[in-house]
């Protein structure tokens, strides 16, 4: 936490530097100082401060001029005004400057661990509110992207699927278009252009790449604004073929037009969408999803394509080798050495020395993938039982923090977007909103002990206590006051 403390009395500075300082020995705190209001803005301006206590009468230009042009620079720096006169006009114009507060000389102790507690709670609120914003927008991203993988790789969506993007992809109800660029090394993507359409129409869109495609997913409310946009994205000079589906005013049958715009390329790049890497991320789906069938299908298409077709038997068994621990990085989100240790569970299928010939090398490929699929099946409930423990367990333990889906993911080794599904699965309840239970009940225990309804939001990770209040009711059917009354009531 960095503090600039502007006084031209350096008496007063060593004092308020001393109070601070055994107020707060656990704040690691990084003070700075200013003599006068001039040198106070250019280090505003010049290093990333967060608490700026400001005298009133200062040399040059006063604390209240400094107050207006730090204002007018930095929206979200609190400032705090000192000043040894307790006349109202001084609180006028520290309002005026939207100051957090002001405080008069000679003052206590007492007086500046309230005013500097208050400030904490504050900023600890703001890095909360923040925090909360970037997971949110980093969950978004990843959902975009799975979103247009799912589109790419041919999927249906799930029930599960199709509330998840609804709820954080902001997808209904509006109208629909969809755009496939295939575009070759170096070469522009239309994609690229999309920013400026945005500004220009009122629309909104999430794009992705894919080996040679560029998948462009764009979304308005009014179906002329849509058209509009098509025709100004369609006038641009690309490289590479681009295909455009009809207008659809419901996204669940993105999946069949982006198949239909798939058929409609050249016979020569639809066949790139059978690659090996396509292939994988195919595979890994259907053991996600518990179809063995499609997996032997994906599995017989990748020996028939041009990557294994040429391959000599020991260069066979290396490509095949490398394909499986592809796949098992896709389905568990694990690191070489897990897949290694993983590989070994299974048997060691396929061999790395030749032997046997490239036909005994593609019967241990598919021997490979049975028992990998097998493995996985067998494993899943109890693999998840205990996944789902801990997720519990970690968020029993930081409820009170700020928890994020991407975090706990990461903690546990999962993609977010398949321990949001997993957990919604087993539990019958979305993460987010089990998190939400924990807190209420948690904050109930709080209000019963005598909390007031700031302390108990505060203590159990709400940002603030409107939005608290909100959280509480809604998962009550009474704010936190009105439940205090009944439980008051009833006793």
């Amino acid at each position: 936490m960095t503090i600039l403390i502007v006084e031209d009395e350096l008496i007063e500075q060593q004092a308020l530097t001393k109070i601070l300082l055994q107020l707060y020995p656990s704040k690691q705190l990084d003070i700075h100082y200013a003599n006068d209001g001039q040198t106070a803005v250019g280090m505003a301006r010049s290093i990333p401060v967060d608490i700026i206590l400001l005298d009133i009468q200062l040399p040059i230009f006063s604390g209240l001029e400094a107050a207006r042009r730090i204002r007018s620079c930095n929206e979200t720096v609190e400032i705090v005004m000192i000043t040894a006169y307790s006349k109202f006009e001084y609180a006028q114009q520290a309002v005026k400057n939207n100051t957090f507060d002001y405080i008069v000389k000679p003052y206590s102790i007492k007086t500046i661990q309230t005013m500097m507690d208050r400030l904490f709670e504050k900023i600890e609120q703001k890095l909360r509110k923040s925090r909360q914003i970037e997971e949110n927008q980093r969950l978004k991203a990843l959902l975009q992207h799975e979103f247009l993988q799912k589109l790419y790789l041919g999927s249906e969506f799930s029930d599960e699927q199709i509330a998840e993007y609804t709820e954080y992809l902001d997808l209904a109800p509006c109208t629909y278009l969809l755009c496939v660029h295939m575009v070759q090394s170096g070469q522009t993507a239309l994609s690229k252009y999309l920013p400026s359409l945005q500004a220009s129409f009122d629309v909104s869109f999430y794009s992705a790449s894919f080996q040679s495609q560029s998948v462009c997913l764009l979304f308005a409310e009014q179906t002329e604004t849509l058209q509009a946009a098509k025709s100004r994205l369609a006038s641009k000079r690309v490289t590479g073929p681009v295909v455009f589906s009809e207008i659809q005013s419901d996204w669940k049958l993105l999946s069949r037009e982006y198949k239909s715009l798939m058929a409609r390329l050249p016979v020569d790049l639809q066949s790139s969408s059978s690659s090996s890497e396509l292939l994988i991320f195919k595979m890994a789906d259907a053991v996600l999803s518990k179809d063995e069938k499609h997996l032997m299908e994906f599995a017989q298409e990748l020996l028939l394509g041009p990557e294994a077709r040429d391959c000599n038997e020991l260069e066979m068994r290396h490509f095949l080798l490398a394909i499986v621990h592809k796949i098992m990085v896709q389905v568990y989100s694990i690191s070489e050495v897990q897949v290694s240790q993983l590989y070994r569970e299974i048997g060691y299928p396929i061999q790395q020395e030749a032997g046997g010939g490239l036909q005994q090398a593609k019967h241990e490929f598919i021997t490979c993938l049975t028992r990998f699929y097998d493995y996985f099946q067998a494993n899943l409930t109890s693999r998840n039982e205990r996944l789902l423990s801990q997720v519990k367990h970690r968020i029993t333990e930081q409820y009170a923090k700020a928890i994020s889906l991407e975090g706990l993911s990461s903690e546990i080794g999962l993609s977010p977007s398949y321990l949001s599904r997993l957990f919604k699965s087993q539990e019958g309840i979305n993460l987010k909103d089990y998190i939400l239970n924990i807190r209420v009940d948690k904050a109930k225990q709080a209000l019963l002990e005598g909390k007031t309804v700031e302390q108990a939001g505060s203590e159990t990770g709400f940002s603030d206590p409107a939005y608290f209040t909100k959280c509480f009711k809604r998962v009550v059917g009474l704010t936190p006051r009105e439940y205090v009354q009944e439980k008051k009531r009833l006793s």
